[in-house]
């Protein structure tokens, strides 16, 4: 016969016993997490990205390049998809979005 747990089952633990602080963190914030969604996954991954990118390219002038080669397979995706024309609107979007942040410069 196994072993059931039930509220009844009591374990003494020794006495002064307390679970390492970075356990409990551990614990509780597994406890706390959330499942990841295919946009948190997607952001964390170009986070490291851009981290990667920074520690191979030490000069941000440098990083221009990775952008333009992200800009160029993300089109080829879009005519893979038939959304050419929605890639171009971002591509809008995005010299908006660059403007404004060079302005506020």
């Amino acid at each position: 016969m196994g072993y059931k747990l039930s509220m009844a089952n009591k374990f003494d633990l020794p006495e002064g016993w307390a679970m390492p602080e970075y356990m409990a963190k551990r614990v509780s914030d597994s406890v706390k997490k959330k499942p990841e969604s295919p946009e948190d996954k997607l952001q964390k991954a170009l986070d490291e990205v851009a981290r990667d990118i920074a520690l191979i390219e030490p000069e941000p002038k440098d990083w221009a390049w990775w952008v333009g080669y992200l800009l160029e397979q993300m089109e080829m995706e879009a005519q893979k998809r038939g959304k050419l024309a929605d890639f171009i609107d971002m591509l809008r979007l995005l010299q908006t979005r660059t403007q404004t942040e060079l302005e506020s410069r």
